[in-house]
């Protein structure tokens, strides 16, 4: 007697859902949060921050703050703010090279007007001389 087996939806379906949230490729929005909160902005006057340092372009990164009528206004702060969100998201240190322009109508985005930031994410080269034995 052939024996048929049917398959169980709901074991499936457990399965599924146990190893879906294993299979994210992002860092969680927290942890995504706090990397940009380490994030520093070298803006273009800038004083005090060694433009020196060695680094390394990891990403070109951009925001978008957006304006819609009669519901908000685009500001250079969230615009900044995204802009260390990208910068974190490719795990870079700094951006730097930071240019935002104000803008009219943005369909893509539908935006009123909108402030649009770009700048080169790059991650710090270590600096330690000291070489372990």
């Amino acid at each position: 007697m052939a024996r048929t087996m049917k398959p169980n939806l709901t074991g499936i379906l457990a399965l599924l859902l146990a190893i879906l949230p294993a299979c994210t490729t992002g860092p969680s929005e927290s942890v995504l949060h706090k990397k940009a909160g380490s994030v520093t902005l070298i803006l273009p006057d800038a004083q005090g921050v060694d433009l020196n340092r060695k680094y390394e372009l990891v990403s070109r990164v951009k925001s978008v703050s957006c304006g819609r009528l009669q519901v908000s206004e685009p500001s250079l702060e969230s615009a900044h703010k995204m802009l260390k969100m990208e910068a974190a998201k490719v795990g870079a240190d700094a951006v730097m090279n930071i240019s935002c322009e104000e803008t009219g109508v943005h369909f893509s985005y539908n935006c009123s007007h909108a402030i649009k930031c770009r700048g080169d994410a790059v991650k710090w080269e270590n600096t330690d001389t000291t070489k372990s034995p």
